[in-house]
C-alpha cells in the first residue's frame, strides 16, 4: 500500500503576529516546515505494528503506475486488516524570528490524522 499526503498539505506554513508594546510593535513570524511523514499502518501482526517513516510526502499511486511500481513510502501488509485505525503524522520543524533581532527554534511538532484501513487477502489455488 502506498502512503502519501497531498502537496497542499506538504508545504511550508508561515504566520505573523503583531503585539503593541511600550517599546513599539513586536512582530514575530513563525515558520513550520514539514520534514518527515510518520506512518502507523495499523498492522497488529507486524513488529512495532509496522510503523515507519518517510523523508518526504510520498507519491500518489496512479493507475498508469501499474501493479509492480514501488514507492519510497509504501508498506506491505502480510495479513488481512479489517477496519484498522491507521495514523499518518506530519512532523514539522518550527522556527521564529522577530523584528527586534531575536530568533529561535521550537521543538518539532506533529499533526496526525487517523484513517480506516481495510486490506483483503488474495487467495491462490495451485492445481496440477
Amino acid at each position: 500500500m502506498w502512503w502519501w499526503v497531498s502537496p497542499s498539505t506538504w508545504r511550508t506554513v508561515t504566520v505573523t503576529v503583531w503585539l503593541p508594546t511600550p517599546r513599539g510593535p513586536l512582530i514575530v513570524r513563525a515558520t513550520a516546515k514539514p520534514v518527515k511523514l510518520h506512518v502507523n499502518p495499523a498492522d497488529s501482526s507486524a513488529r512495532n505494528k509496522g510503523r515507519f517513516d518517510c523523508d518526504g510526502p510520498g507519491a500518489a499511486w496512479q493507475e498508469s503506475d501499474g501493479d509492480t511500481a514501488t514507492s519510497s513510502c509504501m508498506y506491505l501488509y502480510r495479513h488481512a486488516v479489517s477496519a484498522g485505525k491507521a495514523n499518518v503524522s506530519i512532523e514539522w520543524e518550527i522556527s521564529w524570528k522577530s523584528n527586534w533581532g531575536k530568533s529561535g527554534r521550537l521543538p518539532n511538532r506533529a499533526t496526525t490524522r487517523q484513517i480506516t484501513v481495510s486490506v483483503g487477502e488474495i487467495q491462490a489455488l495451485v492445481t496440477e
